[in-house]
């Protein structure tokens, strides 16, 4: 697909987009002009979008609608759960739900002619600009402090020429009891005059007489959250003490957002092809490096602090396509994923003697662990045992994730080596001897969750021999390959008409089982085309990422494109699960996406085969590789990723064609 078909392709969705959530045509005056793909940033033009933006910096996450203002409950904070029963993230009050009025008016974007809103990839900035019916201007603009519990948000309201108008701003009324304790500051600066006044989230109403232009920010802490100390119980510790001292000014919080984002040391990945492409890359890393907090004691949630569906539990995403993405880009934010899921393993040994009791498997040796499917803020199985039945697969994904942190540098090779036991314990407590003397793993579900109970789920099983292979060889067993013929099945009895998401395929990636790479091809021809058709928004980048791998990266990219076009909603590229389009944020599938990038386009391989034939390599630990054999499509010139870290050392690569070039900090 050429860049002026790409170009044609995205101004489609975005009219539909459009045309989708106009409503009457008496709010619109005339068409709003599309918004060209910029390579820093997204932007929209259409006052109607419903879908709220979203800032964040992994410790709190805020919704921005339409006219710069927060609404409702739509703030999040990583440690606000319920402690008890399923232990749900709660969602709360939304402390830049600011209305402002202008001589008994609510100022709104809708009917604006000259409305926009704009995310800044370099800046961390969302400012939104638009003028009312009046002739009243307004611009706001919100930032997230990039390491503390602090937001800011400024207002410019400018009326057209008056003597006179009168001005008012709510207060802040907070009706949760655990965030009475936040912090807040608010400024009023008027012009001519400079007057300024602090009010301490009261409200503001006022005539004012000769004045053009009237400033208004309000600065929010927020403290640590009511499960902050059941995590610390849970984590061996105590609870990470909140920020204190006086609150910064929307200025100092803007300043530190801006350094932040425009650190020269910052990952980038920079394209010379198609601008939608490059807008698409940078969004994806933008959203993923918001999405998780060095700092926090939790991972990340399918949703991140976005939504409160999925009640904000830590899924297998986190390790299987939110670390990955983060590991060489950003390495202190992979390594909070890992932490994580080291800091409670305990409760994953607890976790396995609950399921052990159900299902009459002696909980020996005692090592054993078992990671839950939905995972809180305690780290024990908060799943209903409907939704958890037969996931089992979720703790060979964490140990697959645990070793790659080891052998970057990120966490200890003895305590993930203590961890892997513990798995493999599992695995050889949980099968039960097959017909042919091999193990069975039964009536498991299977990535594909339409397969609730089936036997022998390929990508399970091959997780179990890996397992059992790298931390018990002692006990000599094979796992059961599922086949139909000669060629490898998702489970048993596969009758490979429909599958939820990509299921097989990931024994090809992210496991690189050597069987399973060398059906590659026919597999992708077996199952890509059978994803139920509404997604999930990851099971396309496999594919791509697949189809890069195995030569056909022209092939990969039409199919990486469908993977974001698709399940984005426009123009400002908030990931949906689901191509219905709903108003999360899926850091799941920016992962899927930004992995297609890194380990399907640029070709880097983790891998313990030193690989043969590689455009670059070198050594890591615990026996590890790290090499690149790029896949770059004829549309991609070149691509540069820049300041990537591999056992603290940061590194530029460069791809042009099939010529590699690495070297130390930026070139």
């Amino acid at each position: 697909m050429g860049e002026a078909r790409l170009v044609q392709v995205w101004a489609f969705v975005l009219v539909g987009a459009l045309a989708l959530g106009c409503g009457s045509r008496a709010l619109s005056p005339k068409p709003t002009p599309l918004p060209q793909a910029e390579p820093w940033a997204v932007a929209t033009h259409n006052p109607m979008s419903t879908t709220p933006a979203w800032l964040s910096n992994g410790l709190i996450g805020l919704r921005i609608g339409r006219d710069g203002a927060g609404s409702g409950d739509t703030a999040f904070l990583i440690d606000e759960y319920d402690t008890e029963g399923e232990q749900k993230i709660v969602p709360l009050q939304n402390p830049f739900a600011i209305t402002i009025r202008v001589e008994d008016v609510t100022l709104t974007p809708i009917g604006s002619s000259d409305y926009s809103q704009r995310l800044q990839f370099d800046t961390g900035a969302l400012v939104t600009r638009w003028t009312t019916d009046r002739g009243v201007r307004v611009e706001t603009e919100t930032f997230i402090d990039p390491a503390q519990r602090v937001a800011a948000q400024r207002w410019h309201v400018k009326a057209p020429s008056r003597s006179s108008w009168r001005l008012s701003i709510p207060g802040l009324r907070l009706d949760r009891e655990t965030v009475t304790t936040m912090a807040v500051s608010q400024r009023i600066r008027t012009q001519p005059g400079d007057t300024q006044e602090t009010v301490a989230g009261s409200g503001f109403e006022r005539n004012l007489d000769g004045v053009h232009t009237v400033e208004f920010s309000r600065v929010v802490r927020w403290p640590l959250g009511s499960a902050s100390r059941a995590i610390s119980r849970a984590q061996g510790g105590s609870p990470v003490p909140n920020d204190g001292g006086p609150l910064p000014s929307f200025e100092e919080v803007a300043t530190r957002g801006k350094a932040f984002w425009t650190d020269p040391d910052s990952p980038d990945i920079e394209i010379e092809g198609p601008v939608t492409d490059q807008q698409a890359i940078r969004s994806f890393l933008f959203t993923l490096r918001s999405a998780v907090s060095p700092r926090g004691p939790m991972s990340v949630a399918p949703m991140a602090l976005s939504s409160p569906l999925y009640n904000g539990h830590v899924f297998w995403d986190a390790d299987l396509w939110v670390f990955p993405a983060l590991l060489l880009v950003d390495p202190d934010r992979a390594a909070a994923i890992s932490r994580y899921r080291m800091q409670l393993s305990n409760a994953a040994g607890r976790n396995f003697v609950e399921q052990a009791r159900r299902e009459g498997v002696p909980p020996v040796p005692a090592s054993s662990l078992r990671y839950p499917w939905q995972s809180s803020v305690t780290g024990i199985d908060v799943a209903t045992p409907l939704q958890n039945r037969g996931q089992i697969h979720v703790t060979g994904s964490v140990l697959f994730a645990l070793q790659k942190a080891a052998a970057l540098g990120l966490v200890e090779v003895d305590a993930v080596r203590r961890i892997g036991t513990g798995a493999a314990d599992f695995y050889l407590g949980r099968s039960v001897a097959g017909p042919g003397g091999e193990r069975e793993l039964l009536k498991v579900m299977s990535p594909d969750e339409f397969a609730e109970e089936v036997n022998n789920d390929l990508y399970t099983n091959v997780l179990a021999q890996w397992c059992i292979d790298r931390f018990r060889p002692s006990a000599n067993v094979r796992f059961k390959i599922p086949r139909n013929g000669s060629a490898l099945a998702t489970y048993d009895k596969d009758d490979e008409k429909v599958y939820k998401q990509a299921a097989a395929v990931l024994a090809i990636y992210p496991l690189q089982y050597p069987p399973a790479e060398a059906e590659a091809a026919s597999m992708l021809d077996r199952f890509a085309n059978k994803i139920t058709p509404n997604g999930p928004a990851m099971a396309d980048a496999v594919h791509a990422l697949i189809w890069a791998r195995i030569g056909q990266p022209d092939r990969a990219l039409d199919v990486w494109r469908r993977s974001w076009m698709q399940y984005t909603n426009h123009p400002l590229m908030l990931f949906s699960e689901k191509k219905s389009r709903d108003a999360t944020v899926f850091v799941t599938g920016a992962g899927g996406c930004l992995q297609t990038v890194l380990y399907g386009f640029l070709g880097l391989r983790i891998d313990t085969k030193k690989p043969i034939g590689a455009a670059w390599m070198m050594p890591l630990r615990d026996g590890y590789w790290l090499s690149a054999r790029p896949n770059l499509p004829k549309e991609w010139r070149s691509v540069t990723l820049k300041n990537f870290t591999v056992l603290g050392k940061r590194m530029t690569l460069t791809v042009a064609g099939k010529r590699v070039q690495v070297t130390q900090g930026v070139p």
